[in-house]
């Protein structure tokens, strides 16, 4: 014949079981709040990079409107932004390209930042050269 075991032994053995239980839950509670706090930081950091993108073409549309109106066989110009006050911090450099197109008689400018190929975002600005020309 077999002995149960004692009946303090199954209390610890059921109080084992709950502890894990519970650490398993409050596990998986703690894994969820940090991809939360992840997925949190990632949107906040594209949506600066968004913001540093549409104000590099924003700047881009000014610097094309004061070179047009020094000169007006001005065509465009692609340069490189930095952003950071680190000078080697090349992943922190936005690109804008300014295309003037004289036949449609607008300005067009892209800007993409940052350098990094996986965070890089786009911002597009077009102006009508029109209220420019009429001002020279």
């Amino acid at each position: 014949m077999k002995r149960s075991p004692l009946p303090s032994a199954r209390r610890r053995a059921a109080a084992l079981v709950m502890a894990m239980v519970a650490l398993l839950v409050v596990t998986m509670i703690a894994g969820a709040l940090v991809q939360a706090l992840i997925a949190g930081h990632r949107q906040s950091r594209r949506y600066g990079d968004q913001l540093q993108a549409e104000w590099l073409a924003d700047a881009g549309l000014a610097r094309a409107a004061l070179k047009l109106k020094g000169d007006s066989a001005y065509q465009g110009e692609t340069w490189q932004a930095p952003v950071s006050m680190d000078a080697a911090d090349a992943a922190d450099a936005g690109q804008v390209t300014i295309t003037v197109d004289p036949l449609a008689k607008k300005i067009i400018v892209e800007a993409v930042y940052p350098a990094d190929e996986f965070r890089r975002v786009l911002a597009r600005r077009e102006a009508d050269l029109r209220p420019l020309t009429s001002d020279l």
